[in-house]
């Protein structure tokens, strides 16, 4: 998991750099990045069709065509109907070796809940970051309670083991997105209170003579006396 987790660490670093170079980057730049990865031919491949399905050009890499099938495939590895039955089955009876490789055939889960929330005000590789860290997570709750995941016979329940990773990808990513929400609205809400006070002080000045007082101000805009002071330590303004 730790090497999983770097390489995904190692990802995301990729992706920041190419867009402070405008979405572009060298051959040789990428493997310089993930050079510490030791990543086969296949997987750097499969990187390369990454970096392309996230709008970033890669000079030196040949293009692939636009209705190719690996184009219509989610992030890493290719969309296939079946389950990793026998990877699942090695790591519900304790092979934890398998466990990048299950992750890595699950990532494609993250991409199609991350997609979801497009049209949110956060950026969708931050979303795709919070849904890896969900993945990873899913995982761990999975190695925590193994026999769960086995149907009477001994055999894996693989829908059981899938819909666990995707509750817990889109619970991180859920949790993320209202917390920034959460985060623009209240700082909205103290630039809304922050206009408000400057011009109620500035009114009442001009009609009593006088700066108001805190008791004055509060009783005027009616917004509380410690908000009112807790907004007074954020604004240079007041």
């Amino acid at each position: 998991m730790e090497d999983q987790a770097k390489f995904l660490e190692a990802l995301q670093e990729v992706k920041e750099i190419a867009k402070s170079q405008q979405n572009h980057l060298t051959r040789q730049e990428v493997e310089q990045y993930l050079s510490d990865m030791d990543l086969s031919g296949e997987k750097m491949n499969a990187v390369y069709r990454y970096l392309a399905e996230n709008k970033i050009s890669v000079e030196g890499v040949a293009a692939e065509p636009e209705d190719a099938a690996d184009m219509e495939q989610p992030v890493i590895l290719q969309h296939t109907k079946e389950q990793p039955v026998g990877l699942v089955s090695r790591f519900l009876a304790g092979d934890d070796s398998v466990r990048d490789q299950i992750i890595e055939y699950y990532l494609r889960e993250v991409t199609a809940i991350a997609a979801e929330y497009k049209k949110t005000s956060v950026l969708q590789e931050d979303v795709m970051a919070e849904g890896n860290l969900g993945l990873l997570t899913g995982m761990e709750v999975i190695r925590e309670n193994r026999e769960q995941y086995k149907k009477k016979d001994g055999t894996p329940d693989c829908m059981l083991f899938l819909e666990t990773l995707r509750e817990e990808i889109k619970h991180a990513i859920v949790c993320y997105i209202d917390g920034e929400t959460e985060a623009e609205d209240w700082e909205h809400t103290v630039v809304a209170k922050t206009n408000l006070l400057y011009e109620a002080k500035k009114y009442m000045a001009e009609e009593i003579g006088r700066v108001p007082t805190v008791d004055e101000l509060s009783e005027y805009t009616k917004i509380g006396r410690e908000e009112i002071f807790d907004i007074m330590r954020l604004s240079e303004d007041l």
